[in-house]
């Protein structure tokens, strides 16, 4: 095969671009869609290295993009982004980059002004800022925060006394999935050996049993929807016994 061609894009996790060679996962794509249209919020846990982010990447989101069925329609605004080391600042920088704005232009000063919305407004915060915007009701919004375990790897570093950051995003995520007047969805990625750390919040935890999702090993039928989609498209044919 041609580098240009390569279907195989070795360890990374693949991107949204790549979503016309990622195979044998349109299954797990719908049942976590499915949980995501019933409860607003889907936990996916896997162990490292197991396509969390691949599965994000370059299967939910461009399902969402092809049309799914949300509180608002079939539209969908989506941020992406990872708690690192300051996670409601990091939430409010992805939210300031134009996904809630019709012409995906934002304003200079919305970061600043999305982060004193979230800090004065707590839990609720987001979904004033989503009811304030353009896209009220006519897109749905989900947050995607990926690799969630940041919030107990780096807590030494943005909690303290006074304000603990880790609850804060907790709280703002339980909160609004269950708010019934707004079309915010959440879609979070967690590595299977926090999900214990993950299960001491109790705001979190009622929700945790009917939202968590455990990425599945690639069945048979999935190895040979690959072997068909990449080997067999370029004349390349695997030995049975091989497969």
């Amino acid at each position: 095969l041609s580098m240009s061609k390569n279907p195989f894009i070795g360890l990374r996790p693949y991107k949204t671009t790549e979503k016309n060679i990622f195979f044998g996962k349109d299954k797990e794509v719908e049942n976590i869609l499915s949980i995501i249209q019933k409860n607003k919020l889907v936990i996916l846990t896997g162990g490292s290295g197991s396509g969390k982010t691949s599965l994000i990447n370059a299967g939910i989101i461009p399902r969402l993009k092809k049309g799914f069925i949300g509180q608002a329609g079939k539209n969908w605004s989506i941020c992406m982004f990872r708690p690192g080391i300051s996670p409601m600042f990091n939430l409010s920088n992805e939210l300031s980059k134009g996904e809630l704005v019709e012409d995906k232009k934002p304003k200079t000063s919305d970061l600043k002004n999305y982060r004193n919305i979230l800090f004065e407004n707590k839990s609720l915060g987001v979904a004033k800022i989503y009811k304030e915007s353009e896209i009220f009701d006519k897109k749905n919004l989900l947050i995607i925060i990926d690799q969630l375990e940041d919030l107990f790897v780096f807590s030494n570093y943005f909690n303290n006394e006074e304000y603990k950051q880790d609850e804060e995003l907790l709280n703002l995520v339980s909160r609004t999935a269950r708010l019934n007047d707004t079309a915010i969805y959440f879609l979070i990625s967690l590595k299977t050996e926090y999900i214990k750390q993950l299960s001491s919040y109790t705001n979190i935890q009622e929700i945790l049993s009917v939202s968590q999702y455990q990425i599945q090993n690639i069945s048979r039928q999935g190895i040979n929807t690959i072997v068909e989609k990449t080997f067999s498209k370029h004349n390349i044919k695997i030995n049975d016994k091989l497969l």
